[in-house]
């Protein structure tokens, strides 16, 4: 994930379709895993797999890890107006990075759906949540809204070997 984190702040620091194309265009010849690749290509087109917590808890997760009222998350995420962003401003510290593969982080969020709240409360807490924070960035921050990347991601993908 540590690589699709770095492609994602790299289009995010740029206006240029060229450096857009030629980023886009370095990641899907790079030797990610093909299941992270697919999953790039899901998240860029808004094709993201359907929310297993409840915003509602993860807001009031937040609040908890950063120790602050929930009241006070909420004025940040209604000024900020995303919630990922605002999670990933919010919660601080020392967290421990975890590099695993972008794929893998989705088949573990998708896992959630089966699980009680409380288990779901741990693994957000201790995993997801504090990778999330490690890196500063979140797949679904509106890239699929990026009318670039909706209209060269498909001729960079059929250029791609594999």
């Amino acid at each position: 994930m540590k690589r699709f984190t770095e492609l994602i702040a790299s289009l995010d620091n740029t206006t240029s379709s060229s450096v857009k194309t030629l980023l886009l265009s370095e990641y899907f010849i790079s030797e990610v895993e093909e299941l992270d690749k697919l999953w790039a290509i899901a998240l860029f087109t808004g094709k993201r797999p359907p929310r297993t917590i409840n915003t509602t808890l993860l807001r009031t997760w937040c609040a908890e890890q950063a120790d602050i009222p929930l009241w006070l998350f909420e004025q940040n995420y209604h000024i900020v107006g995303d919630l990922a962003e605002t999670i990933a401003l919010i919660v601080t510290g020392n967290h421990q990075s975890i590099d695993k593969a972008l794929y893998l982080w989705i088949n573990e969020i998708q896992g959630l759906k089966t699980s009680t709240e409380e288990e779901n409360r741990m693994t957000g807490t201790s995993s997801w949540l504090v990778t999330v924070v490690s890196v500063r960035i979140v797949p679904s921050s509106g890239f699929e809204r990026d009318g670039v990347l909706s209209t060269i991601l498909p001729h960079i993908v059929s250029r791609s070997p594999g």
